[in-house]
């Protein structure tokens, strides 16, 4: 397989479009067209996950944290970097890292960790607006099932847990084809009337040349009238942190006895919060305790 072929599948899920500003995620170094003989994946680049990956001859290594964030001044032999570098060249190793938009996507680690925790009713933390567009298009009445199921294919048509959504509604549109056209109905020159499907649908913003391809497509008029609209609307799938509901009220050390077990760790660290029984009455829900599971436990503070 490629590694663009790999690239495709990874980013159909994790999309770099949403990662932040900070964030250097995507391929940090390789060939897109280079045959892929195996995979390593891992938290970190270091000399020892490179040893491993020639070692098991895979020359695609797949990190969460990229290994280069910021401009590179110089590289000297005997610097870190250099050494990763000069290892990473010669084995001919590609490097594909996946960080924010992994920790931002609905099937990413966060709610992963919520699910390991068992948590019910898992949403995500902070949800992000303007991610969401609006196409609105107009088809011959005979093409409307064509058009919508290339663009449901295509990723249109998803809210919440429910996908192929779309309005539809009937009118009459209007043309005057040109000397330089090729009508699909009517004549050169005559203004037309064409009974029409107005197909409204959304889809994320990172998927429009996706949605515009698969429009054109499927539609059969020569020139395609579409527009999109873009939408102030909350991605409830896209965000940092997941947040759910225990299946019993515990008490706060308890509750880090039971992420320490449930994730098999030496030590976890988290952050210290005063009078902490008070601050969790303040958060029942339905006799619940409510928790913010945040990425990486044992690495980052966890807010109870």
């Amino acid at each position: 397989m490629k590694l663009n072929d790999i690239i495709k599948i990874i980013e159909a899920s994790y999309p770099l479009y949403i990662q932040e500003p900070y964030d250097n995620s995507g391929l940090i170094i390789g060939d897109k067209e280079a045959n892929i003989n195996g995979i390593l994946i891992a938290l970190d680049l270091n000399n020892d996950v490179i040893k491993e990956a020639i070692k098991n001859n895979c020359n695609l290594i797949i990190t969460h944290h990229p290994f280069i964030f910021n401009n590179i001044k110089k590289l000297e032999a005997g610097d870190e970097l250099f050494d990763k570098l000069n290892l990473i060249f010669k084995n001919e190793i590609n490097v594909y890292s996946s960080h924010t938009p992994m920790d931002k996507s609905f099937n990413g680690i966060n709610i992963a960790l919520a699910e390991r925790l068992n948590l019910k009713n898992i949403q995500i933390l902070y949800p992000e607006n303007n991610l969401l567009c609006k196409l609105v298009t107009f088809c011959p009445l005979n093409y409307a099932d064509k058009v919508r199921e290339s663009l449901f294919n295509a990723g249109a048509g998803v809210i919440g847990n429910y996908d192929c959504c779309s309005y539809n509604v009937q009118g009459l549109g209007s043309f005057r084809a040109g000397d330089d056209t090729n009508p699909f109905v009517g004549k050169k020159g005559e203004i037309h009337y064409e009974p029409e499907t107005r197909i409204e649908t959304i889809f994320p913003k990172w998927l429009t040349n996706d949605i515009i391809s698969a429009l054109l497509y499927s539609h059969p008029y020569e020139e395609v009238a579409y527009d999109i609209y873009q939408l102030e609307n909350t991605h409830p799938k896209v965000g940092l942190g997941a947040v759910g509901n225990l299946n019993n009220e515990m008490e706060v050390y308890d509750f880090l006895t039971f992420v320490k077990d449930i994730f098999k760790l030496p030590t976890l660290r988290y952050s210290y919060v005063e009078n902490i029984k008070k601050y969790i009455k303040l958060h029942y829900v339905v006799d619940q305790v409510q928790i913010f599971c945040l990425l990486l436990l044992i690495k980052r503070q966890m807010l109870i």
